[in-house]
């Protein structure tokens, strides 16, 4: 919520209305609404607390440039990009996670056996895909 709107809830409430209709006008749920006036009991006021957050690791510029990264290398690991992208080492689980938030997924390679209809489509692929095949 934002800052008017917590005033406008907190305002609502009292003037008697229930918390329920309070939280479904805003679009939150009663806990939120609960809370709100539990804060304003403690500290009079209905900004949000300070809170410490861990610092993100990477900004947003960072952020945008592992899925560009990974466009433009289609087989690059996660691992190698995590190493050597940046100036400064990066864990592969942010990398993982920042690739996903972008949309990307990591699918692995087939190993199973293949059938005889795969067997007859590769060759047809191939000829039909010369231009983009290396």
């Amino acid at each position: 919520m934002t800052a008017e709107q917590r005033k406008r809830a907190f305002g609502r409430v009292h003037m008697r209305a229930t918390h329920r209709h309070v939280a479904r006008t805003f679009g939150c749920s009663r806990v939120v609404v609960g809370n709100l006036l539990q804060r304003f009991r403690q500290t009079w006021r209905t900004t949000d607390r300070l809170w410490t957050g861990r610092p993100r690791v990477t900004i947003r510029q960072e952020d945008r440039y592992f899925p560009s990264l990974h466009l433009r290398n289609r087989f690059l690991t996660v691992t190698s990009s995590a190493a050597h992208a940046l100036d400064r080492w990066l864990s592969t689980s942010t990398v993982i996670k920042r690739l996903r938030a972008a949309g990307f997924r990591a699918y692995s390679q087939f190993t199973g056996q293949m059938t005889t209809q795969h067997r007859r489509r590769q060759p047809r692929f191939a000829t039909n895909n010369a231009d983009v095949l290396p």
